[in-house]
C-alpha cells in the first residue's frame, strides 16, 4: 500500500497504479487499505478525466477509507458532484 502511495506522490502513475489495483484485487487487504487503494486510484482517474471510474472509486473510498483518505473523497464528491 505504501508503495502506491509513494509512487502517487512522486508522480509514477504506472506504478502507483499497479500498486494500488494489486491491493484492491488482494485477499490479503482489509476493507480500510482497500478503500485507501480506491481514493488514490480516483483520484488519477479523475486528473485523467476518467470521471465515472474515478466517481466509482471515490464511492468506495468514502464508504471504507480511513481518515484522512475518507475525507478527502468527502469532499472530491461534494465538489465535483454535489454530493453529500
Amino acid at each position: 500500500m505504501l508503495i502506491g502511495i509513494a509512487a502517487f506522490e512522486s508522480g509514477d502513475q504506472t506504478a502507483a497504479m499497479t500498486n494500488l489495483q494489486s491491493v484492491i484485487n488482494s485477499n490479503d487487504a482489509g476493507a480500510q487499505d482497500k478503500g485507501r487503494a480506491h481514493f488514490y486510484l480516483g483520484s488519477m482517474a479523475y486528473h485523467a478525466s476518467r470521471f465515472d471510474e474515478a466517481r466509482t472509486h471515490l464511492h468506495t473510498a468514502q464508504a471504507d477509507a480511513p481518515s484522512p483518505e475518507q475525507e478527502w473523497a468527502n469532499d472530491m464528491l461534494s465538489w465535483r458532484w454535489q454530493e453529500p
